[in-house]
């Protein structure tokens, strides 16, 4: 059973030492997610120039390139990196490409798609993120392309941080998969949201040419009812948790990760677990209890793989939940979990 360790792209200017630090850790799988850093030229630039000097640190590195296709979320921004979200205070959605104005509004957010206004009703709730947050639809400017919202809660809103309403943008990959293999040739491909058999057909046919393996990443209630026939055009299955908890009844969670982690043995197909592991130990001392029956259970699973968020992979607590991990998953291993 391995770690894979998700990857922020130009995290600090020491990010190396720290993924040296990760291999020493016996990490060699790398997880990069493509969606931060799309459509921005220079940035793909030097995305592809990291995980180039990741690749060199040694032979048995494997990287993953997490893409947001076939359907990608919605991503909010605001002006600076951060913002301070108040429990009842209005904000003005703008659904256009981001254009900030020089003098700064603070109750000002953007939203980088125009399809998605169509799918905004009154009263609707929109979750920022893994649910820490959330705010409703109060207003509806169609012709200004423009949502009042009102915040439901305190939360801190930071850039680039997904809001899930429902709608899921869909679009063919072909040539952004294409473009990054000319330029790195990662040995993993991961595919959002996938969905049903036909969502897979453009990165089948891609495979032929340059040899990398498929991930589909099962995130949403319709993509858990036609599994078997995502298992059966897929080499490797990643249980997005986090997005399948906003996309599907919360009280089935459990289940799935049950009925997908059978499966997945049932045809010798890999599966990952992914989302949330250990990050309370970013603000704790030790990890919460329910991180740690959580961890138990998704050994207990014997996954291929464990995949750590980006915030708790460049924490400094990450050497100690390494070290956990690896206790957990001996004692499984031994048969001694339970």
């Amino acid at each position: 059973m391995k770690i894979i360790g998700t990857i922020k792209h130009r995290f600090n200017e020491d990010y190396i030492s720290k993924v040296s630090n990760l291999y020493e850790l016996g990490i060699t799988d790398y997880r990069f997610n493509y969606s931060k850093i799309e459509g921005n030229l220079s940035k793909e630039e030097l995305f592809y120039q990291d995980v180039l000097k990741i690749q060199s640190i040694g032979n048995d590195i494997r990287t993953i390139i997490d893409i947001p296709y076939p359907r990608k979320k919605m991503r909010i921004v605001c002006q600076k990196n951060s913002m301070q979200i108040n429990d009842g205070e209005k904000y003005i959605l703008h659904i256009k490409k981001y254009n900030f104005i020089k003098e700064e509004k603070c109750n000002e957010l953007w939203l980088d798609n125009d399809l998605a206004i169509r799918n905004f009703r009154l009263g609707m709730e929109l979750i920022y993120d893994d649910g820490s947050g959330a705010f409703c639809v109060n207003e509806i400017y169609n012709n200004q392309n423009i949502i009042i919202l009102k915040a439901l809660n305190r939360f801190k809103l930071q850039n680039m941080k997904s809001i899930s309403f429902g709608f899921l943008e869909e679009n063919t990959y072909s040539n952004v998969v294409n473009k990054i293999c000319k330029n790195i040739m990662p040995n993993d491909i991961a595919l959002s949201f996938v969905e049903n058999k036909f969502d897979l057909v453009e990165i089948n046919d891609l495979k032929k040419t340059y040899n990398f393996s498929i991930i589909s990443k099962i995130e949403t209630q319709k993509g858990i009812k036609n599994i078997e026939e995502i298992i059966d055009k897929s080499d490797s299955i990643m249980l997005g948790r986090g997005d399948l908890f906003l996309n599907s009844p919360i009280n089935k969670i459990y289940a799935y990760e049950q009925m997908v982690s059978n499966l997945c043995k049932q045809n010798n197909v890999n599966l990952y677990i992914a989302t949330g592991f250990m990050n309370s130990c970013i603000y704790r001392y030790i990890p919460s209890i329910s991180d740690i029956v959580d961890l138990t259970y998704a050994i207990s699973l014997s996954p291929e793989a464990i995949v750590l968020n980006v915030d708790l992979v460049m924490s400094e607590k990450i050497n100690k939940v390494v070290e956990l991990i690896n206790i957990l998953i001996k004692q499984h291993e031994d048969k001694l979990i339970f």
